[in-house]
Order: structure tokens, then C-alpha cells, then sequence
């Protein structure tokens, strides 16, 4: 059996009698997550947040989300794009959206397809979790984006720091 949830596997191990109970993580296609470059924009622009600014729950993500943003927004002068993001519900829902100031900096939103593209159009994605002490749950995007040669900043979460190390720079 496989769980995603490593502090269930005592559990599942207990309950089935036996111990072939193993973590399956997240993990890249490799035939489209991959650091094969494309003819022209690899990492043609500076710093990418992919996702959704939740106004009415998740106070202490909006607050990493905010960190984040910030020093992105701090740094963007010295850069010829500096931050961008693709607000995964642009327009739509009211409790999604991007607040000042940092709405300024969405540029839409993309389609998976589209999206895969962008992993390699950027020199740095930004990533925040929800939550920070679980070992295994944080966002599959991670994965994709190492997988495609992008650079990934962080919130802290026990997950990534665990399985990853110094490859994801968390802040």
C-alpha cells in the first residue's frame, strides 16, 4: 500500500498486519517537466508567483504569501521584469484576489499547458504553503518547477526543507 501522508504509515501499518506500507510523494512527468530549453524566452523574465491569494482564509499563508511578495516587489527595480503573477482565479471570486499592492503585479492567469511553459520562462518561482509542519504536503508545483530547471523560493514548510534540502531556498 501507499499513502501520501508519512505520519499515517504507523497507522496503515498497524491496521493492515503488515509493513508494506511505503511513501509514494508527488513526482514529474518527465516528458513535459524536464530542463530541456526552449528555442527562445528560457528564463528570458525575473520572478513568478503561480496561485491564489486567499483574502478570507489561511491568515498565516497570506502573511508568508505577503513576505514573499514584498521582498519579490523590493528587488524588482533592479530587474528588467521583476515580479509577476498568475492569480489562478483572476477576475473572478472577489475572496481570490490579489489585494494591493500587490494586484499591480498580476498579469493573468494561465493554463496548465501555458503554465508548463512559463516554469522555464522565469529565473525564480515563488512557492507558499498552507501548511508548514507536514512532511509531505506542500504544492506538486515544486517538483514540476525543479523538474524544469526552475529555481524555487519557499515558505517554510517541514516537507520541502526534508525532502529537497538546500536545492529550495526557504525564506
Amino acid at each position: 500500500m501507499f499513502t501520501t501522508d508519512i505520519d499515517c504509515i504507523p497507522r496503515y501499518m498497524a491496521a493492515l498486519k503488515h509493513t508494506r506500507v511505503h511513501l509514494l510523494p508527488f513526482a514529474a512527468q518527465q516528458s513535459i517537466h524536464n530542463p530541456v530549453r526552449p528555442a527562445t524566452g528560457h528564463q528570458g523574465r525575473d520572478i513568478a508567483f503561480a496561485g491564489t491569494y486567499f483574502a478570507h482564509k489561511y491568515p498565516e499563508r497570506r502573511e508568508q504569501l505577503d513576505l514573499l511578495l514584498g521582498a519579490a516587489v523590493a528587488v524588482s527595480p533592479r530587474m528588467d521584469t521583476g515580479l509577476e503573477i498568475f492569480s489562478r482565479y483572476h477576475g473572478g471570486d472577489a475572496r481570490y484576489q490579489f489585494p494591493a499592492p500587490w494586484d499591480a503585479r498580476v498579469v493573468g492567469s494561465l493554463s496548465y499547458d501555458r503554465m508548463l511553459t512559463a516554469y522555464r520562462a522565469y529565473k525564480v518561482f515563488l512557492n507558499v504553503n498552507a501548511i508548514r509542519d507536514s512532511r509531505t504536503m506542500f504544492s506538486r508545483r515544486v517538483f514540476e518547477l525543479l523538474a524544469s530547471g526552475a529555481a524555487v523560493v519557499s515558505s517554510p514548510n517541514a516537507g520541502i526543507s526534508e525532502l529537497f534540502g538546500d536545492v529550495v531556498a526557504v525564506a
